[in-house]
């Protein structure tokens, strides 16, 4: 990454931690200001076991927003399991979010995700920033209470 996109990766984040949309909490706002194109937040709700991430990706020809199942210390099967548990019951998530929502349970990886994309959107373009701002904070939002909703009723 050179210079001038660190400069404006950091100017993005500068304002995207502040930023508010109505109808949906900014689980970033309050968050050191990341150095790199992205900010993750650790979700440990009261009464929801297992832990889990999530993350704000800004690359060149996309943005996206993955919930990521992952425990140091925590076996593959088991977050194998946590993944399968959240797709079985992602039919209220998918009505939510209407960009594609790919579930990646890769075999050998102790990170299994949940990613959602949108191929349309630049952060290299200022003009995007508005609309890249709402759809990562609205996302952002909806993944982490879908994910904390279904998890409540995880038994492992």
């Amino acid at each position: 990454m050179t210079d001038i996109n660190k400069e404006l990766v950091k100017k993005f984040w500068t304002q995207f931690i502040s930023k508010r949309i109505e109808g949906y909490e900014n689980i970033y706002k309050g968050k050191n200001l990341p150095v790199k194109p992205s900010i993750e937040r650790k979700i440990n709700s009261q009464g929801i076991n297992p832990e889990f991430t999530i993350h704000i990706n800004l690359n060149k020809s996309s943005v996206d927003v993955t919930l990521v199942v992952y425990e140091k210390g925590r076996d593959e099967e088991e977050n194998i399991k946590i993944i399968n548990y959240l797709e079985k019951n992602s039919h209220e998530i998918q009505e939510k979010i209407t960009d594609k929502i790919v579930w990646e349970n890769k075999s050998g990886n102790d990170r299994k995700v949940v990613r959602i994309s949108n191929q349309g959107l630049h952060y290299e373009k200022q003009s995007d920033w508005n609309e890249i701002n709402n759809w990562c904070i609205k996302n952002s939002y909806l993944l982490k209470k879908f994910a904390e909703e279904v998890l409540l009723s995880y038994n492992g």
